[in-house]
């Protein structure tokens, strides 16, 4: 295993976030977005050998409060 952090110049809303974001109980996160939207805040993302396995998002809209989602795929949990 070799993960690597980048983070996204411009980030979208895509099939890697789908399957990584996408997989969350119905009402934990808001994962309504079209494909190809623009998403606010600055993502990151984790990989392993080019395959996407977890994004990290920071999004400060909320009036001077961060809002953090750290998210990993279901395949890559605990594996470190």
């Amino acid at each position: 295993m070799s993960l690597a952090w980048s983070r996204q110049e411009r980030p979208l809303w895509d099939l890697d976030k789908r399957r990584v974001i996408g997989g969350a109980p119905i009402g934990a996160l808001d994962v309504s977005y079209a494909d190809d939207a623009d998403l606010p805040g600055d993502w990151f993302v984790a990989t392993d050998d080019d395959r996407a396995v977890g994004f990290g998002w920071l999004d400060v809209t909320w009036g001077g409060d961060t809002e953090i989602l750290l998210a990993v795929a279901s395949d890559a949990q605990g594996s470190g």
